[in-house]
């Protein structure tokens, strides 16, 4: 390989390189936020009347205890709504 051969392959490599370079801080400038792993994609709200939550199975979904022992299981939680109850158990003999 000639010196002339060398300075034209070192020179192609160093713009690469400044290219390369130039294109990543253009795109660090520009990222968007992205959603990383643990982050919620959307929120839903219980309400504070529902009472506290209790536990949660695949099979029953969310449940929640109020202070009159009633009992809320919610299985499908929709994005920033209140989600809607899917079974309500209360404590107490039902009405005739």
């Amino acid at each position: 390989m000639g010196k002339i051969t060398g300075r034209i392959l070192l020179a192609v490599i160093v713009a690469l390189m400044a290219s390369n370079w130039i294109y990543a801080r253009r795109a660090t400038a520009n990222a968007r936020p992205q959603i990383a792993y643990g982050q919620p994609a959307c929120k839903s709200y219980a309400p504070i009347s529902w009472g506290e939550y209790v536990g949660s199975s695949k099979d029953y979904g969310v449940v929640f205890r109020d202070n009159a022992g009633t009992l809320r299981f919610i299985t499908n939680v929709a994005c920033e709504t209140t989600p809607q109850i899917a079974l309500e158990i209360r404590r107490g003999n039902p009405p005739n």
